[in-house]
């Protein structure tokens, strides 16, 4: 890894002092200091919060020399504050998941789990992949208060060629797949669960997808299908319990508080973009119950967002119209934007879902163009006919904070 932006230790305890603080203002140790024959030197105070987000870079225009970088930016004083390379050369850009004054990192080569301060210092590495050709991680998140991970790995090839016969054969992706929950301060193993449990029969696709429970009780877990179809869902708590749900699930669906999910009846006219929606729910996957649900006979449902909080779901609906494929399109004209709550109300109309995210997000809302155009998320964006990939515009506050293609936000640090 080659840092890009070095900051001094004093940015570190400084930075540490504003997290600690909720993102009250503080100055580094020492800044001020003179030395002979030099102008004082400060550095300005970490206003925050701080966001932390990916992006890619071409240094030098192209494809194989495209990096990531993880970038640290201070909302607050509307400044960039740190940066630090993760991955060059064309690499897949790595997962990554947020701690308190640091990130984890699953290496371009998907073989070592690493952690750093915010500014690229302090490489610790947390967990190795089991040895063996076609062993690795394949996905992380950290817990929130940043002393679990959550992980899963591949441990051996899924096919293979048998040595006598020279006949090929694939396993069951679940014999090769492991979920773990490692101690961050220690490396220690709290959990290890093969995929392979009987209790995840039903689960499918690939355990890959982690997001731990506001409660702290335990993480759901998403499956990959390397396919269009949706993935299997499933809850591991730290008091044994291991539960796969009957839901399958696009992102998005599972609440950030991983406790609710997103139900519909999603089908394709063509396997195509024609989607339609008639119904969708929420569900409470602790207890099985429906919280809250909405059903358009006649009107299209399109898939929406959840607050962050996890108590509302802002969705929209429109009319059909015919295509020329013999499908139905959406009629855009007759668009309405509705929120559903987990009380169980009945759906509101909302004139402006930008005033929704607003209220949900405050001055932690982002927001995105492609091409000068607003869109309501990050990070795809591109050219007119489809052919390349462009920079996506990102902003806090109305203030731009970049422009870069695979931008991507990691989360927030501070108050």
């Amino acid at each position: 890894m080659r840092r890009t932006t070095l900051f001094s230790i004093a940015f570190t305890a400084m930075l540490m002092t504003a997290v600690a603080c909720d993102g009250s203002s503080s100055s580094a140790p020492g800044a001020g200091t003179t030395t002979p024959d030099a102008s004082p030197t400060t550095t300005p105070p970490v206003v925050g919060p701080l966001l932390v987000y990916t992006i890619d870079a071409d240094d030098a225009g192209g494809q194989a020399d495209r990096r990531s970088y993880v970038v640290t930016y201070d909302a607050g004083a509307h400044r960039e504050v740190a940066r630090f390379e993760i991955a060059r050369d064309g690499a897949q850009s790595p997962r990554i998941a947020l701690i308190p004054h640091g990130v984890v990192v699953v290496d371009a080569n998907s073989r070592r789990i690493v952690a750093y301060d915010l500014d690229g210092s302090r490489e610790r590495e947390l967990r190795r992949a089991p040895d063996g050709p076609n062993a690795y991680t394949i996905g992380i998140a950290a817990s929130p208060d940043g002393s679990k991970l959550a992980l899963s790995e591949q441990t051996e090839p899924v096919c293979g060629t048998a040595t006598e016969t020279g006949t090929k054969f694939c396993d069951a992706i679940a014999a090769h797949t492991r979920i773990a929950v490692i101690d961050m301060a220690t490396g220690r193993e709290l959990i290890l669960l093969p995929q392979s449990d009987p209790r995840l029969a039903e689960f499918v696709g690939q355990a890959a997808v982690f997001q731990w429970r506001d409660d702290g009780l335990g993480f759901a877990v998403e499956g990959y299908t390397n396919t269009e179809a949706p993935g299997g869902l499933a809850t591991v708590l730290f008091d044994g319990t291991v539960r796969a749900h009957r839901e399958r699930v696009y992102y998005a669906y599972l609440a950030p508080n991983a406790r609710y999910v997103m139900e519909d009846d999603l089908r394709s006219c063509n396997l195509s973009s024609d989607l339609e929606r008639h119904a969708l729910a929420l569900r409470d996957l602790d207890t099985d119950r429906v919280l809250a649900s909405v059903r358009e006979p006649v009107l299209n449902i399109e898939q929406g967002e959840w607050s962050p909080d996890s108590t509302e779901y802002l969705y929209r609906t429109f009319e059909l119209k015919a295509a020329g494929d013999g499908c139905r399109q959406a009629d855009e004209s007759t668009a309405t934007w509705h929120v559903l709550h987990t009380d169980g109300s009945p759906p509101a109309t909302v004139p402006d879902p930008a005033a929704v995210r607003g209220r949900w997000y405050g001055e932690r809302q982002v927001t995105y163009t492609c091409l000068g155009a607003p869109v309501p998320r990050a990070p795809y964006c591109y050219a007119p006919d489809g052919s390349s990939t462009q920079p996506i515009a990102a902003y806090v506050g109305g203030q731009l904070i970049t422009s870069a293609v695979g931008f991507n936000i990691v989360g927030f640090v501070g108050q």
